[in-house]
Formats: C-alpha cells, structure tokens, sequence
C-alpha cells in the first residue's frame, strides 16, 4: 500500500483505491488499459500521489515510459504545469514529476503575491512584474541544476578506459600504457648513449669500446 518514499498521509479514498489495486478483483489488461487512458488528477490529489498512480496502473498494463509520461502530462490539473511540461519535454517520468513539483511551487507563490499586490494597491503592476521575474529566474535556476546533476551522474559513467575496461581514466591515461611504454624508452635511450660513446671514441682515434 505504501511504496518506499511515498507519504503516509493520504486520504481515504487514496487509501481505498490502492487497497482495491492490490486485493481487489483481477482486471485484464483491457480493463487495466482503459483504466489507464483516463486517468486525471482529482481535486485532492498531491501531483506526487498522480504521479504513483500513473506509474503503478502503467506498469501493471504494460505501458512504457514514454507513454506513463505522456498519460502524466495530460492528466494534470494545473494548466501551467501542462504547458511547462509540453515545454520541456521531460524524459522520464521521475523528472516530469519533480518539473510538475517545482512549477506548482512558483504557481503558488506568484498567486500569493498577487493577492499582496491587489491587497496593498499601490504597489502597482511593475512590483508584480518584477516578482514573476524573480520567481521565473529561480524556477530556471532548478531546472539547470537538476540538469547540471544529470550530466555529471552521466559523465562519470561514461569515463571508460578503451584498453583495460577500467573506470575513472581515458586510454590516453591508462597505467598498463605508462607501464609498456617506459621500459622502450629507458632501453632506446640507453642504445643512444652507446653509440654517442663509439662516435666519440672513433673521433679520438680509439677503438670502440664494446
């Protein structure tokens, strides 16, 4: 009833959908289909708690993430959350629900600040203009740290070394390279040595050393 990470807090009805999910009647994957397309977010329903209940009737119907995803988006109930999320695309749907999370967030604030404005009357329209601009640099300022947090798991997982398969090195930096490679050089500097000795020696009038 409850997965790892999700809130105790939940309505009854939440809890009674969920109880029904699990031990209720099983639903063939038409039903479960058809259950699936329609899904909305209701009136009470946090975006976190939609977004569990896209993505456990999904899987148990057999939907990719693409389409978990798609089903979230347009299941929300904040226009300005639907228009964010067509906006930036996001790929998975952990992402679409953090994205819908933060969107929330600012569309709260703004609407607060609103009410201040209209309450205080002289603030006029350039105060509320400077506020969503604010709050709108802020919502940016999330969405490139998340990405910046993204890219960096992703880097690390990619610095691959071509030659030994190890992580965390290029082939250029590879130790079993540097280990190969300085033995040639020690012994082709050693072979020069030799014969700058016998150049000099012919020079002098001297048989070669051997």
């Amino acid at each position: 009833l409850f997965p790892p990470g999700s809130p105790r807090d939940i309505s009854w009805d939440e809890l009674k959908r969920r109880f029904l999910d699990i031990y209720g009647p099983g639903e063939s994957l038409i039903q479960l289909a058809v259950r699936f397309n329609g899904l909305k977010q209701r009136k009470n329903q946090s975006i976190r708690e939609f977004a569990q209940e896209v993505a456990e009737l999904g899987r148990r119907a057999g939907k990719s993430e693409s389409e978990l995803i798609a089903r979230f988006i347009c299941g929300v109930a904040s226009k300005e959350v639907y228009r964010e999320l067509r906006l930036r695309e996001p790929t998975t749907l952990v992402k679409a629900h953090q994205l819908a999370e933060n969107v929330a967030e600012l569309e709260t604030e703004v609407g607060g600040s609103r009410r201040r404005t209209t309450e205080n009357g002289d603030a006029g329209n350039d105060n509320l203009d400077q506020v969503v601009e604010t709050l709108t640099r802020r919502f940016d300022q999330l969405q490139a740290t998340l990405e910046r947090s993204n890219s960096r798991r992703s880097a690390r997982r990619g610095t691959e070394c071509f030659r030994c398969g190890e992580q965390g090195h290029f082939l250029r930096d590879c130790p079993q390279l540097q280990t190969r490679t300085r033995p040639a050089r020690a012994l082709n500097n050693g072979n020069g040595d030799r014969r700058l000795l016998a150049m000099t020696e012919l020079q002098a009038g001297h048989a070669p050393s051997v």
